[in-house]
Formats: C-alpha cells, sequence, structure tokens
C-alpha cells in the first residue's frame, strides 16, 4: 500500500473523531437500553412546593381533578386538610342542582359554574356513593363544600326518614342517627351549618309535634353521638331558597300571618332571631329571603304585576331596606322567581319556575335568556349554592 493510500485513511479515521455527533442516542451499555430519537429530550424545570399549591389552590375544581394526574407529587400537595382549607377560600359559588321527578338522572348531583352557566362545558355530574333507598331525596342545603340531603317519605309521620351528610367530589357520605322522638314529628325540614367559634359542623332540625303542638328543635353535632335539644322554635325552618345563610345564620319567611316577616338560627350561638321586615305586610306567600353580594335581600314576587327586588344595606336596621329592582311580570302571574346572583355589570341571575334559568337586564328591562333545559336536567329541579371542596368528613369528625 502506498504511503499516500495509508496517509489518506489516517486522516479519514481523525476526521471521523472529531465529528458532532448525531441526536441519536448512544449504544447501551452496561446492560442500559435507550431508545432511539430525533426529537430533543425536554426536562420541566422544577418548580416550588409553595408556588405549586398557591397555582392549584386558585383552579376550578374540574381542572383540578386533572391536576392530579399530573404527577403523584401534585396529587400528594393538594390531598392535605390545609391545601381543601385554601382552595375552599379560594372557589368561587357555584349551583348544585338534583332532578325532582324520578329518573334515571335523579341520583345524580349537577355542578354548573355560575358565571358561564349557558355553557355545557362548565358542568360536572356527581353521583354520591350512597345507597339511597328507593324514595325521593330531597336536597337542603350545602355548607363548605358538604351537602345535606333527607329522604322524603309523604308528610305524614317520618319514623323512617334518614339524614345523610355527604361530600359528593370525594363521594363520601355519613348516615345520621335518629332524632330523638322522631315518630312524634311532621313536616321536619333541616337545616346544615357551620360554627366558626368551635370549627364545627351542625345539623339543625325543627319539627311540628303532634303532642304539644310545638315547633321542638334539637340538634347534631358531626363528630358527636347523639342530638341535643335546643327547646322550641318560633316557627318551622324553611329551607326551600336558593341562598340564604349571612352572618354564620340562617335566614327565612315563616308560613302563617303572625309575628315578624324574617327568622334567622345562628349556628355559633344556638338561638333564633328576627330580622324587622321592609314593610308593614304580612302577607307570607310569594316571598323568598336570599343573600346577593353579601346583603340580605328579598325578592317579592306576591304582586300580580312586578317583582321587586328589596336589599338591606346595613344587617339588622329596618331602615336600611332599599327597593332596588322592579322587574315588569311575564305573562303568567303565577310564576316563582329565586334569586342566585347579580353579576358585576347588573345582571341578575334567577330560577324560573324550578325548571329553568333565566337572566334579567335591569338596563334593557328585558329577560335575554332562558335555559329550559339547564345542566341536561329535563325536569323540575332543586338548586343550592355550592362551594366545591375537598374536605373530607373524616377530618370533620375528628373535630
Amino acid at each position: 500500500m502506498s504511503t499516500s493510500s495509508r496517509s489518506s485513511k489516517k486522516k479519514k479515521a481523525k476526521q471521523s473523531q472529531t465529528q458532532t455527533p448525531t441526536t441519536k442516542n448512544p449504544r447501551p451499555q452496561d446492560d442500559q437500553k435507550f431508545e432511539e430519537t430525533t426529537e430533543p429530550i425536554i426536562l420541566v424545570p422544577y418548580i416550588p412546593a409553595p408556588i405549586v399549591i398557591d397555582i392549584l389552590s386558585r383552579t376550578l375544581i374540574k381542572t383540578l381533578f386533572n391536576c392530579h394526574l399530573v404527577c403523584k407529587n401534585w396529587a400528594s400537595l393538594t390531598s392535605t386538610p390545609e391545601f381543601a382549607q385554601l382552595h375552599l377560600s379560594r372557589s368561587p359559588t357555584s349551583c348544585l342542582i338534583k332532578p325532582c321527578h324520578k329518573t334515571r338522572q335523579s341520583k345524580g348531583l349537577h355542578l354548573v359554574d355560575l358565571e358561564c352557566p349557558f355553557s355545557p362545558s362548565n358542568k360536572l355530574v356527581f353521583v354520591p356513593k350512597i345507597n339511597f333507598p328507593d324514595v325521593p331525596i330531597r336536597l337542603f342545603n350545602s355548607c363548605n363544600g358538604l351537602v345535606c340531603l333527607s329522604q322524603v317519605i309523604s308528610d305524614d309521620l317520618c319514623d323512617a326518614c334518614n339524614i345523610y351528610v355527604c361530600n359528593p367530589v370525594l363521594r363520601e357520605f355519613i348516615i345520621l342517627p335518629k332524632p330523638p322522638h322522631v315518630t312524634k314529628f311532621v313536616h321536619h325540614p333541616c337545616a346544615f351549618g357551620f360554627s366558626r367559634k368551635t370549627n364545627q359542623y351542625k345539623v339543625v332540625l325543627s319539627a311540628y309535634c303532634i303532642n304539644s303542638r310545638t315547633f321542638q328543635t334539637c340538634i347534631y353535632t358531626l363528630g358527636e353521638c347523639s342530638w341535643r335539644s335546643i327547646g322550641n322554635s318560633p316557627s318551622c325552618i324553611r329551607n326551600d331558597h336558593f341562598y340564604a345563610f349571612l352572618n354564620g345564620a340562617l335566614h327565612w319567611i315563616p308560613w302563617g300571618v303572625d309575628g315578624p316577616l324574617i327568622y334567622y338560627f345562628d349556628f355559633v350561638n344556638e338561638q333564633f332571631g328576627e330580622v324587622p321586615e321592609p314593610y308593614e305586610n304580612q302577607v307570607r306567600y310569594g316571598k323568598e329571603v336570599s343573600v346577593i353580594n353579601g346583603n340580605l335581600s328579598i325578592c317579592d314576587y306576591s304582586n300580580h304585576d312586578q317583582i321587586v327586588i328589596w336589599v338591606m344595606k346595613e344587617y339588622g336596621v329596618k331602615e336600611s331596606w332599599s327597593k332596588d329592582i322592579v322587574i315588569a311580570r311575564r305573562i303568567d302571574n303565577f310564576d316563582s322567581y329565586e334569586l342566585i346572583m347579580i353579576y358585576g355589570n347588573g345582571k341578575i341571575l334567577m330560577i324560573f319556575n324550578k325548571k329553568s334559568i333565566i337572566i334579567y337586564d335591569p338596563g334593557s328591562k328585558a329577560f335575554e335568556s332562558e335555559l329550559q333545559i339547564f345542566a341536561g336536567v329535563r325536569s323540575e329541579f332543586e338548586a343550592i349554592a355550592h362551594v366545591p371542596s375537598l374536605i373530607s368528613l373524616k377530618d370533620v369528625a375528628k373535630g
């Protein structure tokens, strides 16, 4: 072989050693196996846990479900009681829907984002892991993501009625013990609330006693073993409106013609009280009390021509009642309306006749939107204000 030939081979060998490597992975060495690829490897930068918690605590519950699947670290960070409380404090109020008629959907709870109620993508359907008996179930109210439900047997004696507290998101539930002397009670609606003073959740039941003809009241604290009697209530609790909790108390308008217009029950002091009405009219029908933008309000649709929304600007002060909105009635004088919320632009979201949702624009003085099939429910429905949360009933029971 000539000298020039050997020199050329050495030069090529040297060039091959100095060439830039390709994007393919090297050959397996020491039993390591690498998959050849021409794609660059992207490394996710490390994000400190406090920042991850802060970001995830601001996400909606539907998005948070997907975040759980990202990695075990995120699932772990969002599974603590501390994160549940933080997420709850930052979550917007949604609407929890339960169909009234017994259908395939009747055991499902439909969660709807109130900021975009007409968007089908802003809906979740939960089926609580409760073996409900073959009887109707009534949805009472929600508190910090926990929901109170009860069997509806009939308007007669209710000795077989169960009361449930559940978290539909976590599919957890408990069945409360039977209230004392329940066979003597008829018409026993209950309410679910929270005491910030003791950090305890409570269920209060006010029922008409046949023997004494009084409204006897008992209360159950989650984590305890039995009900406690707290005497008589001025009326049977009404808990059939969208949202009427303010200052730690449930408010309602009683049936009948005697006494003040609005009663309340304080879950901290476990006492009943009264709120002065905006006018002297003692008519009870056609009125719903609610809380709008942090103020106690009344939706009065007892007038055949108009709907009046009263707002109490300063809680407990009768003179602070203000007739804020007057809405001309639609064709049917027997329609019912429940206030849900008032948007920042002044438009009003309302439940109409227990079967649809409507938006009223005070500026144009017109109903601009109506959804007949709300949240996929084709029948009449119950609706309550609900803030979905990750609070576990296991932690609640511990106190």
